[in-house]
């Protein structure tokens, strides 16, 4: 499972002060709060994920959202997938092959991108052809057709879709607010 955010709050004891220390104890389990802090995340990386260009949106399944997990702790959250790209796309950085001397086979068409068909699943024939320019391709022998671009690595950019936002900061001061407001009712009541 892949942590791909966590957000923690730290309350210090300032006083031996009884008010303070009352204060103090309202925020010992946040745990409510935190799985609601989560589940706005969640929703927000939704929007986020939509909102991508048009060309990823054509050939997103939605597992990654799918995937997406929350899990509340006493003063933390922590969001996580057991998506192997969730990390890849929030924080960016370099696929290479899982193989040593191994290629990533980039997919051209648009029928093996949206079906998500990689050389393995191909029954017919696949020869691997260089260009001029010394590239590597898969040739389908059947479709007489470069089906598949090889290369040894590939750099993704980020592309966050869990974001700390100044909406999130407001949400969360607003959770905190009602806490307090709750815990003032409850010992006027008393």
């Amino acid at each position: 499972m892949n942590v791909l955010a966590q957000f923690v709050i730290h309350m210090q004891d300032l006083s031996r002060n009884r008010r303070f220390r009352r204060a103090l104890r309202l925020f010992d389990d946040l745990r409510s709060e935190m799985r609601q802090v989560g589940e706005y995340l969640v929703d927000d990386a939704e929007k986020q994920l939509k909102a991508r260009d048009t060309e990823y949106n054509q050939y997103a399944s939605g597992r990654l959202l799918r995937s997406l997990s929350v899990h509340p702790f006493k003063k933390a959250v922590t969001i996580s997938s057991v998506q192997p790209y969730a990390r890849i796309q929030q924080e960016g950085g370099t696929v290479k092959s899982k193989r040593p001397n191994g290629y990533l086979a980039i997919p051209l068409r648009a029928r093996e991108k949206k079906n998500r068909a990689w050389p393995r699943h191909w029954k017919t024939p696949l020869r691997v052809v260089r260009s001029r320019a010394g590239k590597l391709f898969l040739f389908s022998v059947r479709f007489k057709q470069i089906v598949y671009r090889l290369i040894r690595q590939v750099t993704i950019p980020a592309r966050p879709y869990l974001i700390k936002s100044e909406e999130l900061l407001e949400y969360m001061r607003d959770l905190i607010a009602a806490r307090i407001a709750g815990a003032n009712k409850e010992s006027g009541a008393a």
